[in-house]
């Protein structure tokens, strides 16, 4: 994982693993130069979302409750992250990471929706988040705009 700034690469660094598993890869930036990607773990089986921040260096965000992997996706400058966690079959689950926790976007939506969210997207400045999600009757893929409670 890189950041390219004013001319200059900065090596990331990585969660402990090599980059010859999942990767280690940089997917996005907010106005703060906090970055968010994924990072192998040590032995390269598993890989995790990470948070950079100059002087802190890669945070390792974990993943959802049982499961394995995770990509952080997106950034938005009040450092909530969005993306997805995996579980070993790599079945999918929208999260948010917020105040170092990552909770799983389907929590967070109304109990008589049957729309269970894949994947988070973007976050934009007011906490809004996008992606897509499928319709547990119909099968059928949908996107989504989900206004977290925080915001209302």
């Amino acid at each position: 994982a890189l950041l390219w700034e004013k001319g200059k690469v900065t090596d990331l660094g990585s969660l402990g693993g090599t980059g010859y598993g999942g990767g280690n890869l940089a997917l996005n930036i907010n106005n703060l130069g906090q970055v968010v990607g994924n990072s192998d773990l040590p032995g390269d089986k598993a890989n995790h979302a990470f948070l950079w921040a100059k002087g802190k260096g890669m945070r390792d965000l974990g993943t959802l409750p049982g499961d394995a992997f995770s990509v952080g996706l997106a950034i938005n400058d009040s450092t909530k992250v969005v993306g997805i966690s995996l579980d070993a079959n790599f079945n999918p689950r929208a999260f948010v990471w917020q105040n170092g926790v990552m909770t799983d976007l389907n929590t967070l939506i109304s109990t008589d929706s049957t729309l269970f969210l894949l994947v988070a997207c973007s976050v934009n400045a007011e906490g809004q988040i996008v992606g897509f999600g499928v319709d547990t009757i119909t099968g059928k893929t949908h996107g989504y705009l989900a206004t977290p409670k925080w915001n209302q």
